[in-house]
């Protein structure tokens, strides 16, 4: 496999959760209609203690060229 993408490593270094866990729930989300608490009942039923309070922080990125703030 290859290595990440700068940009990418960075993201990933970030995580509050392993990889595999956010992987895993965003399948079963876009893949079943379920919502954010059948999600979290899913993964403590699996042993993964998940709260209902969630972090973003923005960033820039390139749109067409100009950069953006998100």
């Amino acid at each position: 496999m290859n290595a990440p993408k700068p940009g990418i490593a960075n993201v990933l270094k970030r995580l509050h959760y392993p990889l595999e866990v956010i992987l895993v729930c965003v399948r079963w989300y876009v893949t079943y209609p379920l919502s954010s608490r059948n999600l979290e009942e899913m993964m403590v039923e699996r042993g993964i203690a998940v709260g209902k309070s969630w972090r973003m922080d923005g960033t820039y990125v390139k749109v067409r060229g100009e950069w953006r703030y998100l």
